[in-house]
């Protein structure tokens, strides 16, 4: 693998057998050409990432350019404005500082990003998602189930199978009941999960109670 980074502009290409991704900072564009690869661009001269099924080419702008390919290792990469976590062949996690992007590809790999305002949990199959923050939007989906978090008033939705669980913000209570959805409670001292077949979960902002 040939990977060259360059300049103000930022500019890196990653060539391999597999894998030819061509990144260039023209008025917020990214450019890739692959056909089974992800690319993801975050604003200016943030983060730029390319991932094949073995590969994964991460570049940043003035400061570093990082690759790591392997099929078990695992790399990370941390600044101060930036932190990048790739796991394995079939996971995948990016997030950066300020506007925060979490994508998690697995089976059975857990992926999580948290910091001051946000946090994001991505887990393979059952699929949880929680923010808190005043500003920032999370959003997630999966085949059967949707989960969306957006300003002060947070309000998320699970719907799985028959299912609903909704979850409001400031008082933070959650009270999920269902076979396979798993219920998070989150406040500003702690977080809970609690996951059953036949169990109810209820969380309050200090206590929590499962029956």
């Amino acid at each position: 693998m040939t990977c060259v980074y360059a300049s103000r502009e930022v500019m890196c290409v990653c060539t391999s057998r597999e894998v030819t991704c061509i990144y260039a900072e023209i008025d917020d564009v990214c450019l890739y050409v692959q056909r089974y690869d992800v690319c993801l661009y975050v604003q200016r001269g943030d983060v730029c990432v390319c991932t094949s099924r073995e590969m994964m080419c991460v570049c940043t702008s003035r400061e570093v350019t990082f690759v790591c390919k392997s099929r078990d290792m695992t790399c990370v990469y941390a600044s101060r404005e930036v932190m990048c976590v790739c796991t394995s062949r079939e996971a995948m996690c990016v997030c950066t500082s300020r506007e925060v992007t979490c994508v998690c590809k697995s089976r059975d790999i857990t992926c999580v990003y948290a910091s001051s305002e946000v946090m994001c949990v991505c887990t393979s199959r059952e699929v949880m998602c929680v923010c808190t923050s005043r500003e920032v939007t999370c959003v997630y989906t999966s085949r059967d189930m949707t989960c969306a978090c957006t300003s002060r008033e947070v309000t998320c939705v699970y719907t799985y199978s028959e299912v609903m669980c909704v979850y409001t913000s400031r008082e933070v209570m959650c009270v999920c009941t269902s076979r396979e959805v798993m219920c998070v409670c989150t406040s500003r001292d702690m977080m809970f999960v609690c996951s059953s077949r036949d169990m109810t979960c209820v969380c309050t902002s200090r206590e929590v109670t499962c029956v």
